[in-house]
């Protein structure tokens, strides 16, 4: 019984190319389409295995990809409206706390995850600056 590999278009082509080679091979002694034949009869093999290959990577691929569309469907999701209540709300809360001192209480592991979500939202200006300039430094004039 033939496998996959041997069924493939690609792979009838290329052994016909093979045999034809083969043939002028058996006409003359030319070293050059030796080396030739031996390519083809390399790559042949190689074209035979691309299905299998990529079934085998798609076969892979999947559960994570699935569970990645599960995640950007709740994650990924622009913020509703009433979201932005909140949101609201949450700065009154940061100009209050600085008001009153609150922010002296934090923990050292609060106070470095805050000062690491500003780094991280200093980042993400800066680089949405360099993209909107097309370049890294100066503006275009």
């Amino acid at each position: 019984m033939r496998s996959e590999e041997e069924q493939s278009p690609a792979h009838y082509s290329l052994l016909l190319l093979n045999t034809r080679l083969i043939s002028r091979l058996a006409s003359s002694q030319d070293s050059s389409l030796l080396l030739l034949q031996l390519h083809f009869a390399k790559m042949s093999k190689l074209v035979a295995r691309i299905p299998v290959l990529a079934k085998s990577a798609v076969d892979a691929a999947t559960p994570k990809l699935n569970t990645f569309i599960r995640y950007a469907k709740v994650e990924l999701v622009p913020p509703t409206p009433a979201e932005f209540g909140s949101v609201a709300q949450g700065f009154g809360n940061i100009v209050k706390s600085a008001q009153t001192g609150a922010w002296k209480q934090l923990t050292v592991k609060d106070a470095s995850r805050n000062t690491l979500v500003a780094i991280e939202v200093l980042c993400w200006f800066f680089i949405g600056e360099c993209i909107g300039k097309g370049t890294i430094v100066g503006y275009q004039v």
